[in-house]
């Protein structure tokens, strides 16, 4: 009697019925998928390839059975500051790439073999200049210093204006000569900036001084004006605009 035609047999939902002589047996209708075999009951079973030996495993490595499949695991493992990768060989960690500011404030983080070493920051200032307290950054010298009274001259503007007539004019010529004023017409809130008049290889020149200590980072925009005068009256004038940029850092 075929038991899977008549209708007589006992499988359920999810088996499918195989005739077989004198009786049925009770099959799963799906297959179990990479990593299972299907048992007598038709459920479903890990294959545990560590112990069957059908794991690719190498010499240097332990298998280790997991559900539907295994990992190997090196027999060995790696030290501290070393990671391993997937052929079992231990890699250095970088850990000035890995952490996030492994090294106080100025100093630098230098990788080594498992570890890492912190170097203390080297800046050098030049004149006018001295070091902050974490040795990041050269700030302009404080009035706490001996060279407060020596500005920083930073822009030189030269014009074609003879500084002095040799042999000198008679007082009417001398009073029509043309001569050039310099004034700073816009700056900072601080006034960190000004400019004074000066005679170089007998022409006019304005030079644009730093008066005060300036910490970055910071961008100031100075306005100078060059008043060319005649006769007591400024006949005309140019204005020089001045972008100065401070830093937060020493370059």
């Amino acid at each position: 009697v075929n038991e899977c035609l008549s209708g007589s047999h006992s499988c359920i939902q999810d088996q499918m019925c195989v005739n077989t002589d004198g009786s049925f047996r009770c099959q799963r209708a799906s297959s179990c998928g990479p990593g299972y075999q299907t048992t007598a009951r038709s459920d479903c079973h890990d294959i545990d390839e560590c112990v069957l030996g059908s794991h690719n495993c190498g010499p240097e490595f332990l298998c280790t059975n997991t559900a539907g499949s295994f990992r190997c695991h090196p027999r060995e493992t790696c030290g501290t500051g070393f990671v391993q990768d997937a052929a079992g060989s231990c890699i250095d960690i970088n850990e000035c790439v890995v952490n996030s500011s492994p090294c106080p404030r100025g100093q630098t983080c230098v990788n080594a073999l498992g570890s890492y070493t912190c170097r203390q920051n080297t800046v050098a200032c030049g004149r006018g200049y001295h070091l902050n307290q974490d040795g990041m950054r050269c700030l302009v010298w404080s009035d706490t210093e001996s060279d407060v009274a020596m500005p920083t001259e930073i822009v030189f503007l030269r014009t074609t204006t003879p500084a002095s007539s040799t042999p000198p004019l008679p007082p009417p010529a001398a009073a029509a000569a043309a001569d050039v004023d310099f004034e700073i017409m816009v700056a900072d809130e601080e006034s960190s900036f000004d400019v004074v008049k000066r005679s170089q290889h007998n022409m006019v020149v304005g030079v644009v001084r730093q008066v005060k200590p300036l910490v970055g980072p910071r961008a100031v925009a100075l306005e100078v004006g060059m008043n060319y005068v005649r006769m007591g009256v400024v006949s005309h004038r140019n204005i020089v605009v001045i972008h100065v940029f401070v830093s937060e850092f020493w370059f």
